[in-house]
Protein backbone atom coordinates (compact mmCIF):
# COMPACT_ATOMS: atom_id res chain seq x y z
CA UNK A 1 0.00 0.00 0.00
CA UNK A 2 1.32 3.22 -1.32
CA UNK A 3 1.90 5.62 2.10
CA UNK A 4 0.31 9.11 1.30
CA UNK A 5 2.49 12.29 2.21
CA UNK A 6 2.58 13.92 5.40
CA UNK A 7 0.65 17.41 5.49
CA UNK A 8 4.06 18.65 7.14
CA UNK A 9 6.03 17.74 4.15
CA UNK A 10 3.55 18.96 1.63
CA UNK A 11 4.00 22.34 3.62
CA UNK A 12 7.53 22.17 3.78
CA UNK A 13 8.57 21.28 0.23
CA UNK A 14 5.64 24.45 -0.69
CA UNK A 15 7.52 26.84 1.68
CA UNK A 16 10.75 26.21 -0.22
CA UNK A 17 9.51 26.14 -3.43
CA UNK A 18 8.12 29.66 -2.27
CA UNK A 19 11.70 30.61 -0.61
CA UNK A 20 13.27 29.92 -3.62
CA UNK A 21 10.78 31.58 -6.17
CA UNK A 22 11.08 34.88 -3.98
CA UNK A 23 14.44 35.03 -3.99
CA UNK A 24 14.16 34.47 -7.71
CA UNK A 25 12.00 37.57 -8.50
CA UNK A 26 14.32 39.84 -5.42
CA UNK A 27 17.64 39.26 -7.50
CA UNK A 28 15.45 39.91 -11.09
CA UNK A 29 17.07 42.95 -12.40
CA UNK A 30 14.82 46.10 -13.22
CA UNK A 31 14.81 46.98 -16.67
CA UNK A 32 18.02 48.74 -17.79
CA UNK A 33 20.79 49.53 -20.57
CA UNK A 34 23.20 47.22 -19.07
CA UNK A 35 24.03 43.92 -20.56
CA UNK A 36 27.37 43.57 -19.32
CA UNK A 37 29.82 44.44 -16.72
CA UNK A 38 31.84 43.07 -13.91
CA UNK A 39 30.60 42.51 -10.58
CA UNK A 40 32.92 43.44 -7.34
CA UNK A 41 31.09 40.81 -5.32
CA UNK A 42 30.93 42.28 -1.50
CA UNK A 43 32.63 45.78 -2.80
CA UNK A 44 31.09 48.93 -4.26
CA UNK A 45 29.85 47.58 -7.33
CA UNK A 46 27.64 44.71 -5.94
CA UNK A 47 24.67 45.03 -7.27
CA UNK A 48 21.92 41.94 -8.95
CA UNK A 49 22.30 39.67 -5.62
CA UNK A 50 20.08 38.35 -3.30
CA UNK A 51 20.50 36.71 -0.64
CA UNK A 52 23.73 36.24 1.26
CA UNK A 53 26.37 38.63 2.90
CA UNK A 54 29.24 40.69 2.12
CA UNK A 55 33.11 40.37 3.86
CA UNK A 56 36.30 41.72 3.83
CA UNK A 57 39.11 39.63 4.06
CA UNK A 58 41.37 40.83 6.62
CA UNK A 59 45.00 41.66 6.22
CA UNK A 60 44.47 41.53 2.19
CA UNK A 61 45.03 44.71 0.91
CA UNK A 62 44.92 44.13 -3.31
CA UNK A 63 43.32 41.37 -4.83
CA UNK A 64 39.65 40.11 -4.71
CA UNK A 65 39.56 41.05 -1.13
CA UNK A 66 35.89 41.24 -0.64
CA UNK A 67 33.47 38.39 -1.15
CA UNK A 68 29.67 37.78 -1.23
CA UNK A 69 29.17 34.44 0.98
CA UNK A 70 26.86 32.08 2.49
CA UNK A 71 23.43 31.09 0.08
CA UNK A 72 22.98 33.61 -2.68
CA UNK A 73 21.66 33.84 -6.20
CA UNK A 74 22.49 36.63 -9.24
CA UNK A 75 20.56 37.81 -11.84
CA UNK A 76 22.35 39.16 -14.42
CA UNK A 77 20.45 41.54 -17.09
CA UNK A 78 21.35 40.59 -20.45
CA UNK A 79 20.34 40.43 -23.94
CA UNK A 80 17.75 37.04 -24.75
CA UNK A 81 19.09 34.49 -26.78
CA UNK A 82 22.55 35.91 -26.86
CA UNK A 83 25.28 33.36 -25.80
CA UNK A 84 27.88 35.03 -23.07
CA UNK A 85 31.13 34.39 -21.81
CA UNK A 86 31.25 34.72 -17.85
CA UNK A 87 34.18 34.55 -15.24
CA UNK A 88 33.92 33.92 -11.87
CA UNK A 89 36.64 34.92 -9.64
CA UNK A 90 37.04 33.35 -6.20
CA UNK A 91 39.75 32.88 -3.44
CA UNK A 92 40.10 31.32 0.14
CA UNK A 93 40.90 34.07 2.84
CA UNK A 94 39.94 32.22 5.62
CA UNK A 95 39.69 28.33 5.54
CA UNK A 96 43.22 26.81 5.99
CA UNK A 97 42.14 23.38 5.90
CA UNK A 98 40.95 20.80 2.96
CA UNK A 99 37.45 20.39 3.28
CA UNK A 100 37.23 23.32 5.53
CA UNK A 101 34.85 24.60 2.53
CA UNK A 102 32.62 23.46 0.40
CA UNK A 103 30.07 24.60 -1.88
CA UNK A 104 28.18 24.24 -5.25
CA UNK A 105 27.41 26.39 -8.06
CA UNK A 106 24.57 26.60 -11.22
CA UNK A 107 24.33 28.49 -13.76
CA UNK A 108 20.75 28.78 -15.44
CA UNK A 109 19.98 25.47 -13.27
CA UNK A 110 22.92 23.54 -14.99
CA UNK A 111 25.49 22.62 -12.29
CA UNK A 112 29.29 24.09 -13.12
CA UNK A 113 31.06 23.64 -9.58
CA UNK A 114 29.87 20.98 -7.39
CA UNK A 115 31.44 20.45 -4.07
CA UNK A 116 33.99 23.22 -4.97
CA UNK A 117 37.13 23.08 -2.26
CA UNK A 118 39.24 26.29 -3.21
CA UNK A 119 41.64 25.98 -0.28
CA UNK A 120 42.33 22.48 -1.60
CA UNK A 121 42.79 23.27 -5.24
CA UNK A 122 44.92 26.61 -4.75
CA UNK A 123 45.30 27.12 -1.09
CA UNK A 124 45.24 31.38 -0.75
CA UNK A 125 45.76 31.96 -4.34
CA UNK A 126 43.08 33.79 -6.60
CA UNK A 127 41.46 31.28 -8.83
CA UNK A 128 39.15 31.85 -12.09
CA UNK A 129 36.76 29.43 -13.84
CA UNK A 130 35.35 30.66 -17.16
CA UNK A 131 32.27 29.60 -18.28
CA UNK A 132 29.55 30.08 -21.10
CA UNK A 133 25.67 29.96 -20.81
CA UNK A 134 22.68 31.51 -22.93
CA UNK A 135 20.83 34.44 -21.94
CA UNK A 136 17.24 33.26 -21.39
CA UNK A 137 14.21 34.57 -23.08
CA UNK A 138 13.84 36.94 -20.15
CA UNK A 139 16.77 38.98 -20.77
CA UNK A 140 18.30 37.35 -17.79
CA UNK A 141 21.53 34.37 -16.67
CA UNK A 142 20.46 32.94 -12.97
CA UNK A 143 24.06 32.14 -11.18
CA UNK A 144 23.15 30.17 -8.07
CA UNK A 145 25.32 29.51 -5.19
CA UNK A 146 24.66 26.64 -2.93
CA UNK A 147 26.59 25.63 0.49
CA UNK A 148 27.67 22.42 0.95
CA UNK A 149 29.94 23.13 4.18
CA UNK A 150 30.60 26.66 5.96
CA UNK A 151 29.17 29.08 2.74
CA UNK A 152 29.42 29.75 -0.79
CA UNK A 153 31.56 32.58 -2.17
CA UNK A 154 32.57 34.26 -5.03
CA UNK A 155 34.44 37.51 -5.14
CA UNK A 156 33.91 39.01 -8.41
CA UNK A 157 31.88 38.16 -11.65
CA UNK A 158 32.45 39.23 -15.01
CA UNK A 159 30.06 38.77 -18.12
CA UNK A 160 29.60 39.81 -21.70
CA UNK A 161 28.08 38.76 -25.14
CA UNK A 162 30.21 36.43 -27.21
CA UNK A 163 28.89 37.96 -30.60
CA UNK A 164 26.82 41.62 -31.02
CA UNK A 165 26.76 44.30 -29.23
CA UNK A 166 28.41 44.86 -25.74
CA UNK A 167 31.88 44.05 -26.75
CA UNK A 168 34.67 44.23 -24.06
CA UNK A 169 34.32 46.03 -20.69
CA UNK A 170 36.52 48.95 -21.58
CA UNK A 171 37.95 51.17 -18.75
CA UNK A 172 38.19 48.37 -16.28
CA UNK A 173 39.97 44.58 -15.65
CA UNK A 174 38.87 42.46 -18.36
CA UNK A 175 39.37 38.07 -18.54
CA UNK A 176 39.72 36.28 -21.98
CA UNK A 177 39.91 33.01 -22.27
CA UNK A 178 42.93 32.35 -25.23
CA UNK A 179 43.00 28.92 -27.85
CA UNK A 180 46.26 27.75 -28.30
CA UNK A 181 48.05 27.56 -31.20
CA UNK A 182 49.57 24.31 -32.98
CA UNK A 183 52.90 25.31 -31.77
CA UNK A 184 51.48 25.36 -27.57
CA UNK A 185 51.96 29.17 -27.72
CA UNK A 186 48.78 31.67 -27.38
CA UNK A 187 48.63 34.49 -29.21
CA UNK A 188 47.76 38.17 -27.63
CA UNK A 189 46.57 39.92 -30.32
CA UNK A 190 45.23 42.25 -30.26
CA UNK A 191 45.46 42.78 -26.07
CA UNK A 192 47.78 45.28 -25.29
CA UNK A 193 51.10 44.77 -23.21
CA UNK A 194 51.76 48.01 -21.89
CA UNK A 195 52.27 48.09 -17.94
CA UNK A 196 48.98 47.78 -15.95
CA UNK A 197 47.34 51.08 -15.35
CA UNK A 198 48.99 52.95 -17.87
CA UNK A 199 47.13 54.54 -20.68
CA UNK A 200 47.57 51.40 -23.37
CA UNK A 201 46.23 49.43 -20.58
CA UNK A 202 48.49 45.75 -20.18
CA UNK A 203 48.56 42.58 -19.01
CA UNK A 204 47.50 42.02 -15.31
CA UNK A 205 47.16 38.50 -14.52
CA UNK A 206 47.12 34.90 -16.40
CA UNK A 207 45.80 31.44 -15.27
CA UNK A 208 45.63 27.78 -16.46
CA UNK A 209 42.79 26.01 -15.21
CA UNK A 210 41.61 28.10 -12.82
CA UNK A 211 45.52 28.53 -11.07
CA UNK A 212 47.17 31.55 -11.69
CA UNK A 213 50.70 31.16 -13.11
CA UNK A 214 54.00 32.77 -12.37
CA UNK A 215 55.27 35.36 -15.16
CA UNK A 216 58.94 33.79 -15.98
CA UNK A 217 58.47 31.02 -14.15
CA UNK A 218 55.51 28.99 -15.82
CA UNK A 219 55.15 31.30 -18.93
CA UNK A 220 57.16 33.88 -20.90
CA UNK A 221 56.15 36.87 -22.85
CA UNK A 222 57.71 37.48 -26.40
CA UNK A 223 56.76 40.68 -27.35
CA UNK A 224 58.11 40.75 -30.87
CA UNK A 225 55.46 38.47 -31.69
CA UNK A 226 53.14 38.98 -29.05
CA UNK A 227 52.61 35.68 -27.83
CA UNK A 228 52.40 34.56 -24.44
CA UNK A 229 54.74 30.67 -24.45
CA UNK A 230 54.58 28.00 -21.76
CA UNK A 231 57.49 26.50 -19.77
CA UNK A 232 59.48 24.59 -22.56
CA UNK A 233 60.00 21.48 -20.37
CA UNK A 234 56.53 21.63 -18.85
CA UNK A 235 54.46 22.46 -21.49
CA UNK A 236 50.47 23.08 -21.19
CA UNK A 237 47.78 20.92 -22.94
CA UNK A 238 45.70 22.15 -25.80
CA UNK A 239 42.37 21.11 -23.70
CA UNK A 240 43.87 23.65 -20.75
CA UNK A 241 41.30 26.65 -20.09
CA UNK A 242 44.04 29.56 -20.23
CA UNK A 243 42.59 32.96 -19.16
CA UNK A 244 44.09 36.35 -19.36
CA UNK A 245 43.62 39.78 -17.25
CA UNK A 246 44.33 42.63 -18.53
CA UNK A 247 43.24 46.30 -17.69
CA UNK A 248 41.63 47.71 -21.17
CA UNK A 249 42.45 51.35 -21.94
Amino acid sequence: MKRKPSYAGVLFYSMLLAITFYLLRLAQPAHCAETYGVIDAGGSTDRYFAGGAPWTFPGLSSGDVTVRYGDFIYNLPCQPAVPYGLVLRMREGTVATIGGRLFSVTIEGFPVLTRVDLYALAGKVPVAWPFQAVCSEVGRIALVFKTVYRSAMVSSIEWRPLIGGGGPVTGRREALTLAAATDGSYSLDPLPLAAPGSAGGGLVAVYRNGLRQAAGGDYSIDAGSHRLIPRPDFPWSPTDTVLVEIDTP
